[in-house]
């Protein structure tokens, strides 16, 4: 799948998922939109999902490619103490 599909795949899931969120904190909101906003919470989480354990996935056949990546990543994020 071309890269910018997966891209615009992801971008709407993660508005759905905010614009979710967003009506999800009204209280007057009726069961027919409750119920949407439901079933897009629902899809975006499913698509967040399958895009984390493709991510998986493609790390684990990728790294015997690469040796010491992982702890080079790990000082970067995790900050020192002296």
């Amino acid at each position: 799948m071309p890269r910018r599909i997966v891209t615009t795949i992801l971008l709407a899931a993660v508005a759905a998922a905010a614009i979710a969120a967003f009506f999800d904190t009204l209280p007057d909101l009726g069961s027919g939109a409750r119920l949407a906003v439901e079933w897009a919470s629902a899809i975006a989480t499913i698509v967040f999902v399958v895009e984390y354990l493709l991510r998986l996935w493609t790390a684990a056949e990728q790294e015997h490619r690469r040796v010491g990546g992982g702890a080079a990543r790990l000082r970067a994020v995790v900050p020192r103490h002296r």
